[in-house]
């Protein structure tokens, strides 16, 4: 069973191309979060937990989800990180979370797919995108083989200071910058109500046709680039910049 979390689709794009690969169910903790699913998975084949990187970690709320979920069959759990940079201590973190279910760790790997995080930069253009999406598939490849012939996965980008980023740094980011988190909707916003269809932790609210946004934010930044109107910003820090939403590999492959 693969399983994954997507603010704009790289995760789930990886997902749907290790399930085409490995012929295994895909499923979406997106889903397990927003609707509160029962937190149960059981498959015979090895476990894939696929998310973006966070700071250096899984997001935080990913992480509680994976302590919770009781697994069931296989006792197998391979990891798969997509990020724009390096994942830091996170593989550190995802062998003990393993053991401390008493589950067999199958490895870790990063995958670099197109960076959509804010932190000061513009976004690459669409085509630059579909390129970083494309390169990534010979390392999903070797991922696929390595988990069907059952062998431990190791594919990290080398990271300076991984413990630091993955932990004072991480802390900081989950306690401090979510927090400080400041939406505003334009002019431009339509009522359309996708964002709250969109938001895994059903942060944002209507109110007489306009999104509201409650204190529970966990950072995929998804209702600020799907909305069709690019309605939803930041303050200031994402005004005018370029919005990313991964392409879906399900419909590449038609």
């Amino acid at each position: 069973m693969i399983l994954y979390f997507t603010g704009t689709g790289n995760s789930k794009y990886v997902a749907d191309y290790l399930g085409d690969k490995l012929q295994d169910e895909v499923v979406s903790l997106n889903d397990m979060l927003k609707n509160d699913l029962p937190l149960i998975a059981e498959s015979e084949k090895p476990f894939v937990w696929i998310a973006p990187i966070y700071a250096w970690r899984f997001p935080e709320r990913v992480d509680e989800l994976f302590r919770k979920i009781y697994f069931k069959g296989n006792t197998t759990f391979y990891f798969v990180a997509t990020m724009g940079g390096d994942s830091g201590n996170c593989q550190k973190v995802c062998k003990k979370r393993v053991r401390d279910k008493g589950m067999s760790y199958g490895g870790f790997a990063d995958v670099i797919m197109p960076d959509n995080y804010f932190g000061g930069f513009n976004i690459k253009n669409e085509q630059e995108m579909v390129d970083i999406v494309k390169a990534a598939h010979p390392v999903l490849d070797v991922i696929a083989d390595t988990i069907k012939k059952g062998h431990t996965l190791d594919i990290r980008v080398k990271s300076s200071a991984g413990g630091l980023k993955s932990g004072i740094v991480n802390y900081g980011f989950n306690k401090y910058m979510l927090q400080k988190a400041k939406y505003t909707v334009s002019e431009a916003c339509t009522g359309c109500g996708k964002c709250v269809k969109v938001c895994p932790v059903n942060n944002i609210k209507m109110l007489l046709g306009r999104p509201e946004f409650s204190d529970d934010c966990m950072g995929c930044y998804a209702c600020i680039h799907k909305c069709p109107e690019k309605a939803i910003n930041l303050g200031k820090k994402t005004e005018g910049k370029t919005r990313y939403v991964c392409i879906d590999y399900k419909k590449e492959t038609i």
